[in-house]
């Protein structure tokens, strides 16, 4: 019912009672009538039957059978009549006429006049016929009143039977239910149509103020109520229209509003979006120049500690080397966030065992914690999963960073577990712990828990950024857990793959992995600081070096030589119109497309970045470690020669 309209609604309302009334009435008076044709056919029966024995009992009481004929064909003509039969006291038919069922003394139910049997078709009554009460009966005989039955029985000479037929009242009964139905019919068809003149005069202007209301909530504002009724539905329409106006005025005043929000929001956009572009443009131009230096400056002290012996000279040479270090992170943390934020950073997933990279973590931290007497331990594991191994290793080396700078004593545990199809990568802290709604604050730029002043001691505040925009790139889910004075847990979700057999080899950063002796390189470089630093170092690692400043340069170089270089160390900035990949593809196609050639480059810029990604050579970000430029050049000459080398 809840899903009719108001109109079906007020349609069934008006037409349901009718109806019911109609055929209530229709019943009542048809089954009053079907009764009074029962009842009078019954009556005229019990009285011709009646009639019948009294004017038979002198022709029965004679043995007249003629009359008796006679009497019962007259009685034939009474409507309704299909026979008549008199029988004397044995069972004897004496007369009869039309069609009467046989008749026998035994048969004899009855004692006075009355309806003997019926049927569907037929009644038939019975009556005894006997000497009258003046000739029989006895007042004064006592002994007759004491047994009337028996002296009913005594007297009697016969019966008489009616046999009436319901043809006629059968017809009637039909003709009444017919008529009934007929009329009946006709006025729900009547009441019908009044009910529907009636229900669209009551549900129209509802349904027209219904349907304004709808355009209004469409949004269109300008919809208007016009029933043309009065009473509580003109008050109505008064009040949709007021209504209506009422929105009207306040969207005129909304819209005048936002716009002048918008129009501030646009001018704030647009100074953000200057403001953005400007310092994008300030970290791609300041990287470069800012990157030359350090890189030259990183060089030459790797280089200088391997040239000096005396103790002193040997500190002051580390003191330099920590402080290049610091210098480094701290612009590589910096360039890191601009180039994540810019979508410049493209990972490369791979499935990686993490078993090397835990080895790495535990060269790379525990000197630093055995310095500040912290326990660093790494849990083993042969596990595979699948994600890009430099980000991950980026990742898991901030975590555990951050871990061993907020832990006073304990130490750090790194070690994974599995998650159903994945593998959590957790780093535990005996650290001061962080509080519940402190634990998402971690993940901004330039916060330190528990500092709010910021101390060099605790780094920039920006390893958890890094840590959070890295598990979005990669998608995988970080989640921690704290509790205040207890410590803090680090977990990284990544899927779980399928082990393969890992030929033995050194990790990377082991000095005497990386055998340079007898190699020659040719290293570009228009820098002629970050060129010597560069040359310095490889050249203490036994490395046999051609130098050369540009792409011209280089190719003379090589004519000079006999045979072409193992591999190619070059800068991507080169000169106004000249780069590294260029020079990479030119010399490919003077000595053959499996020259290895690495770029080394100081840009940040997203466009170069995907220049760099797609030329396929493998790339470094000054300033560059020496350790991490001898790893991939151990990887570029150990890999088999082809494409992209």
């Amino acid at each position: 019912m809840n899903k009719l309209d108001i109109r079906t609604r007020v349609l069934l309302a008006a037409i349901i009672p009718a109806t019911l009334i109609a055929v209530l009435l229709a019943w009542y008076f048809t089954r009053n009538r079907i009764q009074d044709l029962e009842t009078s056919l019954y009556g005229r029966g019990n009285a011709l039957v009646r009639q019948l024995a009294v004017a038979s009992e002198y022709g029965v009481f004679s043995g007249n059978r003629e009359r008796l004929r006679q009497l019962a064909d007259s009685t034939m003509r009474e409507a309704d009549l299909s026979g008549v039969a008199i029988f004397d006291a044995s069972g004897d038919l004496l007369a009869s006429s039309g069609r009467v069922a046989p008749f026998k003394p035994a048969q004899q139910p009855l004692a006075t006049s009355g309806l003997w049997r019926a049927d569907r078709e037929r009644m038939v009554f019975l009556s005894p016929v006997g000497q009258s009460a003046s000739m029989g009966d006895d007042p004064f005989d006592k002994e007759a009143a004491a047994e009337p039955v028996r002296a009913e029985t005594e007297r009697r000479l016969g019966s008489v039977v009616v046999e009436m037929s319901r043809a006629d009242v059968d017809a009637r009964k039909r003709d009444l239910v017919m008529g009934a139905a007929a009329i009946t019919l006709m006025g729900l068809v009547l009441s019908g149509l009044l009910a529907r003149w009636l229900a669209q005069g009551v549900t129209n202007p509802v349904l027209d103020l219904a349907d304004t209301v709808a355009e209004i909530e469409r949004g269109n504002l300008e919809a208007r109520a016009n029933v043309r009724a009065g009473g509580v539905l003109k008050v109505l329409e008064s009040g949709i229209n007021d209504m209506a106006e009422s929105l009207t005025e306040a969207r005129d005043n909304l819209e005048a509003r936002i716009a002048l929000a918008t129009a501030e929001l646009q001018r704030q956009k647009d100074r953000a979006e200057q403001a953005n572009h400007t310092k994008t443009q300030f970290l791609a131009a300041a990287s470069h120049d800012l990157r030359q230096p350090l890189q030259a400056l990183g060089m030459f002290s790797h280089a200088l500690r391997r040239r000096v012996t005396d103790p002193a000279t040997i500190e002051l040479v580390e003191g330099i080397g920590r402080g290049v270090d610091s210098l480094e992170s701290v612009l590589e943390a910096l360039l890191d966030i601009s180039k994540l934020d810019a979508g410049a950073v493209t990972p490369r997933s791979e499935d990686v065992p993490l078993g090397p990279l835990f080895d790495n973590l535990r060269e790379t931290f525990r000197p630093a914690a055995v310095m500040n007497g912290l326990d660093f331990v790494i849990v083993p594991t042969r596990v595979w999963v699948h994600s890009d191994p430099l980000l991950l290793m980026r990742i898991l080396s901030n975590l555990v960073s951050n871990a061993l700078r907020y832990t006073a004593r304990g130490g750090v545990v790194v070690g994974c577990r599995r998650r159903g199809q994945m593998i959590g990568i957790e780093v535990w802290d005996s650290g001061r712990g962080i509080e519940p709604e402190k634990q998402q604050e971690i993940f901004r730029e330039f916060i330190q828990i528990g500092q709010p002043e910021r101390t060099h001691d605790k780094g920039l505040g920006l390893g958890l950024a890094i840590v959070d925009r890295l598990c979005r790139l990669l998608e995988h889910p970080i989640r921690v857990r704290s509790r205040v004075g207890r410590g803090t847990v680090f977990e990284v979700m990544l899927p779980r793959v399928a082990g393969v057999e890992e030929e033995g080899g050194a990790a990377i950063g082991d000095d005497e992995a990386v055998p340079l002796a007898g190699r020659r390189l040719l290293l570009v470089d228009d820098e002629r600081d970050v060129l010597m630093a560069l040359a310095g170092y490889l050249e203490v690692r036994g490395a046999h070096l051609m130098l050369a400043s540009s792409s011209r340069e280089a190719e003379e170089v090589l004519r000079r030589e006999e045979t072409p270089p193992d591999l190619i160390v070059t800068d991507y900035r080169l000169g106004t119109d000249d780069d590294g990949v260029s020079l990479l593809n030119l010399l490919r196609a003077l000595y053959g497309p499996d020259l290895p050639g690495i770029i080394l480059t100081g840009e940040s810029s997203p466009e170069t970045l995907r220049i760099l990604a797609d030329s396929g050579y493998p790339m470094l970000s000054k300033p560059v470690h020496p350790q991490e430029l001898e790893g991939l050049i151990a990887r570029v000459l150990d890999k088999p020669p082809g494409p992209g080398v």
